[in-house]
């Protein structure tokens, strides 16, 4: 497999994410371009989730009910 680099900067912030979340989702994108936005958006998410702590997790992670069972 050819081996390429992404030019996409992975967003920092929250709002960077959210704002190249919705650019990806309204851009007619393809090929190298798609895979490299969806890169930099799935790598920033990743970091962003790893730096909540766990009881941050737990309140926006939680099911309703679930202690019930």
């Amino acid at each position: 497999m050819a081996d390429f680099v992404c030019q996409i900067p992975v967003p920092q912030t929250q709002q960077e994410l959210d704002q190249a979340v919705q650019t990806y989702l309204d851009a007619n994108l393809s090929g190298l371009d798609l895979f490299c936005h969806w890169q930099a958006i799935r790598e920033a998410a990743i970091a962003q989730s790893g730096s909540t702590s766990p009881a941050e997790s737990d309140k926006t992670g939680a099911i309703a009910g679930e202690d019930s069972y």
